[in-house]
């Protein structure tokens, strides 16, 4: 029983990933394609990567003190198209159900950004491409309990608040469908605990 936090997968994810590449750099000739771009590309994005440490944070927290990044935007979510809602009790789960295992649950459709900034427009190029590789190769998605997976990117952009020092900024998006589920067992909330315990009155509650 779960409700799905894929932003903390998605950030393991990555770190894994560059954690992989720096330990194995030709994996980058597996990136970036040496006949269009030049041996020398790669051997810059190399030395970059050598001598620079990519921090990874979660929310919109983009200022200069953790560039280079990657940022991860927590997920919108919406009910797929598929719902399974209550479990349906056949002959196989009722035994299950008996034990106290009673289960509900639902899949949603996720939708996940991935923010690449810097304040080198090449740079958080290259970052996205990197970003766009590390999630597209996972294969521990499913493991996760997240399937489906489709990767896109955003437009590439300044963000003109930073005038007259710009910083570049380039979206991975991450779609998929993941399924939370909940026990009926811990019924934390009835109606009349609501009336009873709320006051209209109060400007705030601490719980």
């Amino acid at each position: 029983m779960s409700i799905l936090m894929p932003e903390k997968i998605v950030l393991a994810i990555l770190a894994a990933g560059l954690t992989a590449i720096k330990a194995d750099y030709s994996i980058l000739d597996d990136i970036f394609d040496a006949d269009t771009l030049g041996a020398g590309y790669i051997s810059k994005v190399q030395a970059y990567l050598e001598a620079t440490p990519i921090k990874l944070a979660q929310g919109y927290g983009v200022d200069e003190t953790k560039l280079p990044g990657w940022y991860v935007i927590p997920a919108s979510l919406s009910v797929d198209e598929s719902v399974i809602g209550d479990f349906i009790e056949t002959e196989e789960n009722e035994e299950a159900d008996i034990d106290g295992d009673d289960a509900e649950g639902k899949i949603h459709r996720y939708n996940l950004r991935v923010v690449s900034a810097s304040l080198n427009g090449d740079v958080t190029l290259f970052l996205e491409v990197i970003a766009r590789y590390i999630l597209s190769s996972a294969f521990d998605w499913a493991t996760y309990g997240l399937h489906e997976v489709d990767i896109s990117a955003t437009d590439y952009d300044p963000i003109y608040q930073f005038l007259p020092q710009n910083l570049y900024y380039r979206s991975t998006v991450a779609t998929f469908r993941g399924l939370s589920t909940w026990s009926r067992n811990y019924v934390i909330i009835k109606d009349v605990d609501l009336f009873i315990k709320f006051n209209p009155t109060e400007m705030f509650i601490e719980v």
